[in-house]
């Protein structure tokens, strides 16, 4: 967790240079993919701007259990970051 443009995601892509293997998860971008199942349009910046008017607790929790499933298939084989 951090601030916004913190360099979480910079930071992330950076260690996927040298830690290998290592897989990247990103949230924002996951939650914006689920949410263009409705919303096709939907950008990585309307979320940030926009975020409480867009994404609902179904939403996130849809996408956690995704993120649960990623983790059990990928982690025996590859470091997780979760971004």
């Amino acid at each position: 967790t951090g601030a916004p443009a913190a360099g979480k995601s910079s930071t992330a892509h950076a260690l996927k240079e040298r830690v290998r293997p290592l897989e990247v998860w990103e949230f924002g971008e996951r939650l914006r993919q689920h949410l263009s199942q409705t919303a096709p349009t939907i950008s990585q910046e309307d979320l940030r701007r926009e975020s409480a008017r867009v994404i609902t607790p179904a939403d996130v929790a849809a996408v956690d259990r995704q993120l649960v499933e990623w983790t059990a298939e990928i982690r025996g084989a590859s470091h997780v970051v979760i971004d």
